[in-house]
């Protein structure tokens, strides 16, 4: 079953009230940029620069993926954030 979205529903969303939301995906947004960095800064790259071996390579290659979504995270909740404030410019533009 498929469910839409009608302009009805569109005209009476309360956007005022996603306010606190769209601060939880920021915060959600920040922290993943902070796991991100920490990965790469205080994991990945000194374990790349100070060892050789290929279980080495191998978890640098593990922690860069860690980190690739970490910046997925960080995107996503970023999109969902900017949306909403695009949201509540075309509401109060209306």
């Amino acid at each position: 079953m498929v469910s839409t979205l009608t302009w009805q529903q569109l005209r009476d969303l309360k956007l005022s009230e996603l306010s606190d939301a769209a601060d939880g995906w920021g915060a959600v947004s920040r922290h993943a940029d902070s796991a991100r960095e920490q990965v790469d800064g205080r994991m990945s790259g000194p374990l790349a620069k100070t060892q050789e071996s290929e279980s080495a390579k191998a978890a640098v290659k593990r922690l860069k993926r860690l980190s690739n979504n970490y910046y997925y995270i960080q995107a996503e909740c970023g999109l969902i954030r900017g949306s909403r404030w695009f949201g509540n410019g075309i509401s109060q533009a209306a």
